[in-house]
């Protein structure tokens, strides 16, 4: 046994060796670091050592420049799935922290573009690996208040809010200190006190369909809380990306909830369409737009479904313009401020509506035939369909702030997580079935 081991490791020094020799000669790089590299390459990927040392060399390679990096990600893919993982299982264990590891996946996924191949062995290691060492036996979940939470903390979770962006740190502060708001996170137990992804709940009396209702500055007892709105997921890495920790936030977010405030009978989102907007231009532009609504559907006078004849002809004669539906939304879509206008506001709220419906249940994403049913176009549905929800709710002017009309022209989403029906929903959203069921 010991003899196969010496072989083995023989032999794959040889190979790390000649690897490193033909990408140094690809790259035109010259360093005295080329026999370390493959010694330090080659103990990492055994059983060999786990002294720092090994380490030591191969990120003094790595951190040189971007050059380096894009070599060292070369060397890492031409090595077999098992020696990249447990490579990437002695850098864990030489350094006691994930750390590390996520920068190397930063910089793979910033550098890509300039990498000769895709690397999707390397690629699927890194997912793979991360997916394991970020189970859920591995992640604590860590209620954030205004008392337990650290001004650095506070301002690590300001500086990753993606969805609701705080003008500065220190408002963010308020998310923190209302007993009807709570913002939960996951970390690594190897990484105390960084969050990995968290998410910022709101205890309310029924569903809500407008982000004002969240930041108001009245707060409800607790006690009449029936509703758990998560309005912002934000996950705070790059690097971790498609291993699907916001799903364990949302499971985790529900266990915590069921167990700290079992009045809790309703789980809901109240998220974006970050596409909507650039999805509607695109379709009212002349030509085709490569999606399945076009602007004959949204004209056709006999049994319009997203505009009725009252609609209009309101819509028309206070905006000056034809009475046809194309022509009326070419002019709300020019002027943001002519959503919010009392004028109009009732006649544009059910076809915006109806609109973004559309556009949740017909729109998918353009992928290979092989990916068959195809996912949703808009990225927030096909995540949360993923996870088991259900559309429960589409809002017309539910965002007005400067983010949300620049996405979706305002407009909001209720997905509802009702346990009974997640499996369910997954199936149906397997086949290509959107679960909708507007509350």
């Amino acid at each position: 046994m010991e003899e196969e081991r010496h072989f083995n490791f023989a032999q794959l020094r040889h190979r790390v060796s000649d690897s490193i020799s033909k990408i140094f000669v690809k790259f035109g790089l010259v360093t005295p670091l080329g026999e370390k590299l493959e010694k330090a390459v080659s103990l990492l990927s055994t059983d060999q050592t786990s002294y720092s040392d090994s380490l030591r060399i191969i990120r003094k390679f790595y951190d040189e420049s971007d050059e380096h990096k894009i070599a060292f990600f070369h060397l890492l893919d031409r090595m077999e799935s098992r020696r990249i993982e447990h490579f990437l299982d002695q850098i864990y264990a030489v350094t006691g922290s994930p750390k590390w590891l996520i920068s190397l996946r930063e910089d793979f996924l910033r550098l890509k573009k300039k990498l000769s191949s895709k690397m999707e062995n390397l690629n699927d290691s890194f997912k793979e690996y991360f997916s394991k060492i970020f189970n859920f036996q591995y992640l604590v979940t860590r209620p954030c208040d205004a008392n337990s939470t650290s001004i650095k903390l506070l301002k690590f979770i300001a500086e990753k809010e993606g969805v609701h962006p705080s003008q500065h740190w220190w408002s963010f502060e308020k998310r923190l200190s209302s007993p009807d708001r709570i913002i939960l996170s996951l970390e690594h137990f190897k990484m105390p006190g960084v969050p990995v992804v968290y998410v910022e709940i709101a205890l309310t009396k029924g569903l809500v369909r407008n982000v004002l209702e969240i930041f108001a500055e009245k707060a409800i007892k607790v006690s009449r809380a029936n509703t758990a709105i998560f309005y912002s997921i934000n996950a705070t890495f790059k690097g971790l990306g498609g291993i699907g920790l916001g799903r364990k936030m949302i499971i985790r977010a529900k266990e915590f909830l069921k167990k700290n405030y079992p009045e809790i009978s309703l789980f809901s989102t109240l998220s974006p369409l970050p596409k909507f907007r650039n999805y509607l231009e695109t379709v009212l532009k002349s030509g085709k737009s490569g999606f399945s609504l076009s602007v004959g559907q949204l004209d056709k006078k006999e049994k319009n479904v997203f505009f009725g004849e009252e609609e209009i002809i309101t819509l028309a004669d206070v905006l000056k313009v034809p009475q046809v539906p194309s022509e009326i939304l070419r002019k709300i879509i020019s002027d943001d401020k002519l959503l919010s206008d009392p004028r109009l506001s009732e006649s544009v709220k059910k076809p915006m509506e109806k609109i973004a419906l559309y556009y949740l249940e017909k729109e998918k994403k353009k992928v290979g035939k092989e990916a068959v049913p195809a996912p949703a176009f808009d990225p927030v549905e096909n995540f949360h369909l993923s996870n088991g929800a259900y559309i429960g709710g589409v809002n017309c002017c539910g965002n007005l702030s400067p983010k949300g009309l620049k996405e979706s022209f305002g407009m909001t989403v209720n997905y509802i997580y009702d346990e009974k029906k997640m499996d369910e929903n997954k199936l149906k959203y397997s086949v290509g079935k959107i679960p909708v069921k507007l509350l």
